[in-house]
């Protein structure tokens, strides 16, 4: 995934005028897409694995593993 200053400097356009474009085109803003990601990848290891749910959370990028059942319940509309 790239930072978003190497996204802005791939496109050669300015930080603020990247995240506009991509909003844009994605109706998300960067963070809200890369959340959305992480989000969808846990939901397929949930779905094919028998990790725990902390782990699942660390693995999809989430700091907090604590904080990845509430995150995860509140989008993705799924229990535990």
């Amino acid at each position: 995934m790239l930072a978003p200053d190497a996204l802005s400097d791939a496109v050669g356009a300015s930080r603020r005028t990247s995240e506009r474009l991509f909003l844009r085109f994605t109706q998300m803003t960067p963070s809200e897409y890369c959340k959305t990601q992480r989000l969808e990848r846990a939901y397929d290891l949930l779905l094919l694995s028998n990790t725990p749910i902390f782990e699942r959370g660390v693995m999809t990028g989430f700091r907090l593993g604590a904080n990845f059942p509430i995150v995860f319940r509140s989008t993705m509309a799924v229990a535990f």
